[in-house]
């Protein structure tokens, strides 16, 4: 069973190239996989048939990576690459152990060209160095990005970029709930290695008080 579904944000690693290249699935058929074409500043990245490529895809239970090779590619009005299906292998379930946040409430901005001035609700319902788990006020699509205000034991709040890697409506909730009708998870993006490390030791801290009571 495939990990990935049409319109889903991928990365695209080249062998020589240092960084990967973001793409999207744009169609998916039994022996192949149709992606948006990789791009460097706007020009195509130069694949042939038979070049090998690895395709990673983040999702709600992990990071996947597939091994693949070029079939075809089209560079026309919408330029596609064409690759072989195969195994999916997960790559790593998650970086980081999550705790639980008890939705805390959060104010966030959606980074979407025309909703930079939107502001999006967020209860919190757990967090890690890796990323974030939430509820929102508005829909939310896979691949959009949103900077968040976080604030850690009542210390100084700050803000963080995440991209959101999977989105569903959560089942009719009721009461306040009503007002969240959609649950995500996200990943932080060009995070602050010390920033990081802040989360990393909350999370370690939280964790520890969880456990005395029951060792107690």
């Amino acid at each position: 069973m495939t990990p990935v579904r049409v319109g889903m944000p991928v990365k695209i690693f080249i062998p020589g190239d240092a960084e990967p290249y973001p793409s999207r699935v744009e169609d998916i058929r039994p022996d192949r996989l149709v992606l948006a074409y990789p791009m460097r500043q706007l020009v195509p990245v130069r694949l042939t048939v038979g070049d090998r490529v690895m395709v990673e895809a983040a999702g709600e239970r992990g990071v996947y990576r597939l091994e693949t090779m070029v079939l075809g590619r089209e560079l026309g009005r919408v330029p596609i690459l064409v690759v072989a299906a195969g195994e999916w292998v997960r790559h790593q379930r998650r970086e980081f152990f999550r705790v639980a946040l008890g939705m805390a409430p959060a104010a966030a901005r959606l980074l979407r060209p025309g909703a930079e001035e939107q502001p999006v609700r967020l209860l919190l319902r757990d967090i890690s160095g890796g990323g974030l788990g939430f509820v929102s006020d508005r829909a939310l699509k896979v691949g959009d990005q949103l900077e968040v205000k976080l604030n850690l034991n009542g210390g100084r709040t700050f803000s963080a970029q995440v991209e959101v890697v999977w989105v569903k409506t959560r089942p009719s909730p009721d009461g306040p709930a009503a007002r969240f009708p959609f649950e995500a998870g996200a990943r932080f993006i060009g995070i602050d290695p010390a920033r990081q490390e802040t989360i990393v030791k909350f999370c370690l801290r939280k964790q520890l008080r969880q456990r005395r009571p029951e060792e107690d």
